[in-house]
């Protein structure tokens, strides 16, 4: 039963399988609702419901003897684990009748939240309607969210658990400047960090694991997230509850709508039922999972090296610039990123998934300018090349522009708010947003991280010095 469970998964992960394709990972509860009733054909079990009276489904399968709990999205902005979720229950379904999965279904009884917080979920925000985080009420119960959870495990009584959220993307794994996919944990159970069997059998199978996360998604990029006990933490409290508990933290991904991370969720998902059933997961070891390095500091999206720069007093100083691009709302169907200025001065200690050495120039601050909300393309882009950075509009034509105007197809110039007409030049935190000048001649504009124009090529759509090819075509809220 192994190995063929062990080659069905492998090709599924070399099929890519998804049960939607891999658009934006964005995803509400009547969404969930929906795709939940397309894959069971009929509506899924109600274990609660939210705050706000939104229900949290519940799903189980398989007739084993050995119970498993799943969870994800108790963090309403987490929510990669939901699609693999998806993707897993479809599968499932999808081959009933083949030996591997029958074998699977006599073996183990998986019991899955697929989306604990819905109302986060619609607000795409970590915590709860009334502001709780859920992964920090495990002891106080305040939320109904936290309460079905508690409930669910108490009814369910599971030997393992599976506790699935969504990590910052930038963390990079130990000392290799290279950006964690995934990373791991066997939850701690009291604050010395004691082992016991729960824990030891958390940590063998995670051993097994990271292996296999070292083969399908390349060396060094598997993490294991910090094990500080968390005392009101549900994964560290389903470990002392006795539930052999297993976090997986989905990490970075070159399309921040993240496919890559997804897949490997589900091939966890799968690499995990195939060890749980088999007992095979007996052949990892403890000391195997503590040679997994732990999460190592955060990688820049864009790291400009050896700049000349000329602050808003005029002087001119040289100087590095860090760059990231922060998902925002979402506008048809993907997530407007907002490049922000993460770090300004001697940045050699710090990586960067792509570093521009030595930019000929000087980059030069941009001034702001109000407008009426009713001027052309063309106006706008006289304005960038005469200087501006950003544009501020009166509150009655506030609505008009609603946060962002398009300047080049595919981009999109930075709005000042309604009140807020201070520029801050640079500083952390600030949209990245300037010119690049040769004398008075501008060379580049660039409009939060992204070139919009070049001396040599004009105006042109989304270009930029870090864009991977997955994520040329965003709509980019500049």
């Amino acid at each position: 039963m192994n190995q063929s469970l062990t080659d069905f998964a492998s090709k599924i992960f070399e099929e890519k399988y998804r049960f939607l394709p891999a658009q934006s990972r964005r995803i509400t509860q009547p969404e969930l609702t929906s795709h939940l009733e397309s894959i069971l054909g009929f509506s899924p079990e109600v274990a609660g419901f939210s705050m706000e009276g939104r229900p949290v489904h519940r799903l189980t399968w398989g007739d084993g003897p050995i119970r498993i709990l799943m969870w994800s999205q108790m963090h309403g902005n987490e929510p990669t684990a939901t699609l693999a979720l998806l993707d897993l229950w479809s599968l499932l379904h999808q081959y009933p009748d083949l030996p591997v999965i029958q074998s699977l279904r006599s073996s183990v009884t998986i019991r899955c939240i697929p989306m604990l917080n819905p109302d986060g979920a619609q607000r795409f925000q970590r915590r709860n309607a009334a502001g709780i985080d859920l992964n920090r009420d495990a002891g106080a119960l305040a939320s109904s969210e936290a309460r079905i959870l508690k409930s669910e495990k108490d009814q369910f009584d599971p030997h393992w658990g599976f506790n699935l959220h969504d990590q910052n993307p930038r963390y990079t794994v130990g000392n290799t400047g290279k950006v964690a996919r995934i990373s791991l944990l066997a939850p701690a159970f009291n604050l010395n960090r004691d082992n016991n069997e729960v824990r030891d059998r958390a940590k063998c199978l995670i051993s097994r694991l990271a292996k296999e996360l070292d083969r399908v998604a390349g060396p060094n990029h598997t993490g294991k997230y910090d094990d500080a006990f968390g005392s009101r933490c549900f994964g560290d409290n389903m470990q002392k509850w006795g539930v052999s508990t297993i976090l997986i933290e989905s990490g970075g991904d070159e399309n921040p709508d993240k496919p890559f991370v997804r897949q490997l969720n589900l091939h966890l998902f799968l690499c995990s039922l195939v060890d749980i059933a088999s007992g095979n997961w007996k052949n990892g070891s403890p000391e195997g999972y503590e040679a997994i390095p732990f999460n190592g500091p955060l990688l820049a999206d864009l790291k400009l090296t050896d700049l000349m720069v000329q602050s808003a007093g005029s002087q001119t100083f040289k100087a590095d610039l860090a760059i990231n691009m922060v998902p925002m709302e979402q506008i048809n169907g993907h997530e407007r990123l907002v490049g922000l200025v993460a770090d300004i001065g001697a940045l050699h200690p710090l990586s960067a998934k792509v570093v521009v050495k030595g930019t000929p120039g000087v980059l030069r601050p941009g001034t702001s300018v109000q407008l009426t909300g009713d001027e052309s393309a063309e106006i706008l882009k006289n304005h960038l090349m005469n200087g501006a950075s950003t544009f501020y509009y009166p509150e009655q034509a506030f609505d008009k522009v609603a946060g962002w105007v398009s300047v080049v197809p595919g981009t999109f110039c930075p709005v000042g708010s309604r009140h807020d007409h201070s520029t801050r030049f640079l500083n952390p935190g600030e949209r990245a947003s300037f010119r690049i000048v040769e004398g008075d001649r501008p060379v580049q504009i660039v409009v939060n991280g992204l070139i919009v124009w070049t001396a040599e090529a004009g105006w042109e759509p989304v270009q930029g010095w870090w864009l991977p090819d997955g994520v040329k075509g965003l709509e980019v809220e500049l």
